[in-house]
């Protein structure tokens, strides 16, 4: 994970804000994954920081909206 942050921070994926008042932040969370070689023996332990999606708001009629690499319409 450590190594993950870095890279965040060194890409300057994110900067600070304040909220605007009535505004509450986006969680987020760490998924894991271990990736194999073809024997089946471990090549690597990976983590990702992605953010709880689930928590937005619904977009008025004809407005896109997107979640994961897809694109649908609400």
């Amino acid at each position: 994970m450590a190594e993950e942050i870095h890279a965040l921070e060194l890409n300057n994926t994110w900067t600070i804000e304040r909220l605007p008042p009535g505004k509450r932040p986006i969680g987020c969370k760490w998924v894991y994954k271990v990736k194999r070689k073809a024997d089946g023996s471990v090549e690597r332990y990976k983590a990702r920081l992605v953010a709880k999606g689930f928590t937005q708001m619904a977009a008025d009629e004809g407005m896109s909206r997107k979640t994961n690499s897809n694109y649908y319409w609400g």
